[in-house]
């Protein structure tokens, strides 16, 4: 019997009457389950995700973006539903109520998958096995100054300047970090990779949207700054430090986060309605 994946997020106040009917949807639809260890804890179950030989045909995400994520970092090859729990579910596209009509359809095998880009990177020309789906960020850490960051475009120097750290985005991460850093909003179709300054110090740097193609090097040096250690941080999530004189190289991976596109899914009406583009402000909730 073919097995799915399951994986929650048990902060999440609706966490257990959803896992609940998302377990019973799967199984009169023919399938096996397994869970991630705190959702089976959760359950009072004792199937869990690290069980050996077993393989799944989907990974079905009950929670916010966050929680997607962290399940597909696990499990970067199969197709993922996301069922939104959180607050403003880019990647989560259904919600509970979508459940009964939806779920049933993606466990026959109909739908699409929107195959995003992903980002390796390695420092100091040692890779680092992980991939990033939103960005990679470098910040100076504790420091409590900017620091000079150096950038490089495919082996080409681009610039030098000093601010709080740099961010290289995926279009899936331009919507995170990337945008509340002044990054341009990109489409998930494109094969592209944004990088953003964080708080530079100068009028004359800007974002730049590069091609998928090409890699981002960048350096960070600490100039003055006593303690000489900042970080590396994946997708908000996983978090390296990185020392003074390390060179930090981003490339497209080969993997692809696998998105279900469910319900005639539109990225465009996702921006609309998730940041309210063109809406009168008196019209949204708290405002005048």
């Amino acid at each position: 019997m073919e097995s799915v994946l399951v994986w929650g997020n048990t902060t999440k106040d609706n966490i257990l009457p959803v896992a609940k009917k998302v377990i019973s949807i799967v199984g009169r639809a023919g399938f096996s389950y397994r869970l991630n260890a705190e959702l089976a804890t959760l359950l009072g179950q004792s199937n869990k995700v690290n069980e050996e030989g077993v393989s799944h045909k989907l990974l079905i995400v009950l929670g916010g973006d966050g929680t997607l994520l962290e399940a597909a970092r696990h499990n970067i090859d199969l197709p993922i539903v996301g069922i939104n729990l959180g607050h403003l579910g880019f990647l989560t596209q259904l919600v509970p109520s979508d459940i009964e009509t939806v779920l049933p359809s993606v466990l026959r095998d109909d739908f699409d998958v929107d195959r995003r880009l992903t980002l390796a990177f390695c420092v100091d020309g040692k890779d680092s096995g992980v991939i990033a789906m939103n960005d990679v960020v470098i910040d100076k850490g504790a420091a409590p100054r900017p620091v000079e960051i150096t950038t490089y475009i495919s082996g080409l120097f681009l610039s030098r300047f000093f601010a709080d750290g740099a961010i290289v985005a995926t279009p899936t991460g331009s919507t995170a970090y990337s945008m509340s850093a002044g990054g341009a909003i990109v489409s998930p179709s494109a094969s592209a990779m944004l990088l953003s300054p964080i708080c530079a110090h100068t009028l004359s740097i800007r974002p730049v949207v590069v091609s998928a193609d090409e890699t981002i090097e960048i350096a960070i040096s600490f100039r003055s700054v006593k303690e000489k250690k900042g970080n590396l941080t994946v997708d908000g999530q996983l978090s390296y430090e990185l020392f003074e004189g390390q060179r930090v190289r981003v490339s497209r991976s080969q993997k692809t986060l696998n998105l279900i596109k469910c319900g005639g899914y539109n990225f465009y009406h996702i921006l609309r309605e998730k940041f309210h583009w063109g809406t009168p402000p008196e019209s949204i909730d708290g405002g005048r």
